[in-house]
């Protein structure tokens, strides 16, 4: 259902680290795939500082002004 302007993102709202017992998160980082024809391919975003970058990069993309914390990497995937 994408169409060719369009760009996906999947991750997670939180990481769970696999050797601790239990349901509480835990300190693990959690995955990021972009997908989507307008995406450059091949970029390692590497592991960022906070969750909140996505937010910050969505905001750049969908052109709703900067949120108050988190860095975009829109340039990086080509999307702004």
């Amino acid at each position: 259902m994408l169409r060719p302007q369009d760009a996906i993102f999947f991750t997670a709202d939180h990481g769970v680290d696999p050797t601790y017992r239990g349901t509480d998160h835990t300190r693990e980082c959690v995955p990021l795939l972009a997908y989507g024809q307008p995406v450059r391919p091949g970029v390692n975003l590497g592991t960022r500082p906070t969750f909140a970058d996505l937010g910050q990069t969505l905001a750049q993309a969908f052109a709703v002004g900067p949120l108050a914390a988190g860095t975009s990497f829109a340039h990086e995937l080509n999307l702004a």
